[in-house]
């Protein structure tokens, strides 16, 4: 049995016997994953570009801009290239690159916020700290860090990429305004009220017998009113 079933598992190819076996990589991919640089440089120059016509004298600042980003990554290129020891090399300055790029941006009037989607590239590392992204998109629109809220980051299968939700508020008043409840007692604005199991359910018991904005004014102190009121039928018996 163990013989057919090494016959069976092996091919003729150009007069040798290979067995059959999976590759340890996916066909028509690269064996390595780049990164991405100087982006942020080209969508500015593209942007200047379309908007005086492809004149390159009216977008003087952005190209200066991406020629010096192009020789930069050049030089990391000459310098830093490192092996880990198993055959296989990385740039040490590529490694720790990590690329923030915003979409869907939209200001808010009504809210006093402006919003957008953020990808966040992160090749070769674990997923970015929200400290790390609020930082990066408080130098790309010139505000404090503190009206910045990240949420909702949810990693691609396989990683290296990373997609959100930001929110950056005009002032912490409007952030305290409009942001859920949940978002401020993670950020410490307000404090988590902590009760019982009992607790809840015997609140939740209160308010079914009340209808509409009532239950919201069920609180805990009615078990005492009618402990009260059965001691003050006591005494009127007696």
């Amino acid at each position: 049995m163990v013989q057919v079933t090494r016959a069976l598992c092996k091919k003729r190819v150009k007069g040798l016997i290979k067995e059959m076996k999976l590759r340890p990589y996916i066909s028509n991919t690269g064996q390595s994953v780049g990164n991405a640089t100087c982006l942020n440089e080209m969508a500015n120059l593209m942007t200047c570009w379309k908007e005086h016509e492809f004149q390159d004298t009216a977008c003087a600042p952005e190209v200066k801009a991406f020629i010096a980003c192009t020789a930069q990554v050049a030089a990391n290129k000459e310098q830093g290239s490192v092996s880990d020891g198993t055959g296989s090399k990385y740039s040490a300055e590529s490694e720790g690159a990590i690329t923030i790029r915003t979409r869907k941006f939209m200001t808010n009037r009504l809210l006093n916020r402006k919003q957008m989607v953020v990808d966040v590239l992160h090749p070769g590392k674990a997923t970015v700290k929200k400290s790390v992204i609020k930082e990066k998109l408080a130098q790309m629109y010139k505000c404090t860090a503190d009206y910045i809220i990240c949420f909702g980051f949810k990693t691609i299968f396989g990683g290296g990429k990373s997609t959100g939700f930001a929110l950056i508020y005009d002032n912490l008043d409007y952030l305290k305004k409009f942001e859920p409840k949940h978002r401020l007692v993670r950020l410490g604005f307000l404090e988590r009220k902590k009760a019982t199991r009992k607790q809840r359910k015997e609140r939740k018991n209160r308010q079914k017998k009340v209808r509409g904005t009532a239950k919201t004014k069920v609180g805990s102190g009615k078990k005492q009113v009618k402990i009260k009121r059965f001691y003050d039928s006591l005494t009127d018996v007696v």
